[in-house]
């Protein structure tokens, strides 16, 4: 599906994940046919289990001395962001493996590619590690006052 290029860049950094996940999945389990049909291919995907909750009985908003109602709770969530510890700023975006800016080829290297990744990212690319620090940044500045983080991922 890709070139050595491409394969010899990731499999260094994706083998150790893949192995762990591998060792630490029990076979036959649901998470083992969602692997196997995500990254194989191999598998019907299971079916969509339903989840009860047991919820207490609801509290009744609390209100400050005033009579307002409190402030809701702060929430953040980060969902799939794709972060490529190799991107490469001046790359090219437009590439006919499934991951570019990365200088794969000499043509494909910063000054000699008529479509250079700009420093924040290219819609063609995954994420580098300066457009996620941004990210977090600009979560601090704008909910200084979370109560907590979900970072979730789709796989």
């Amino acid at each position: 599906m890709a070139s050595p290029d491409v394969c010899e860049n990731l499999q260094p950094m994706e083998a150790p994940a893949f192995v762990f996940a591998v060792t630490s999945m029990q076979f036959p389990s649901r998470t083992a046919q969602i692997f196997c049909y995500t990254v194989f291919g191999l598998c019907p995907y299971p079916p969509v289990a339903p989840l009860a909750f047991n919820f207490t009985k609801p509290r009744p908003l609390k209100h400050d001395s005033s009579g307002y109602i409190r402030e809701p709770l702060r929430v953040v969530h980060i969902s799939d962001i794709h972060v490529d510890q190799n991107y490469t700023v001046g790359a090219s975006f437009n590439c006919s493996e499934p991951l570019c800016c990365h200088a794969f080829t000499p043509s494909e290297a910063p000054g000699n590619t008529s479509f250079p990744a700009g420093p924040f990212g290219n819609h063609n690319c995954d994420l580098p590690v300066s457009l996620e620090e941004s990210m977090y940044d600009a979560i601090n500045e704008i909910v200084p006052g979370r109560a907590f983080s979900i970072f979730s991922m789709f796989i």
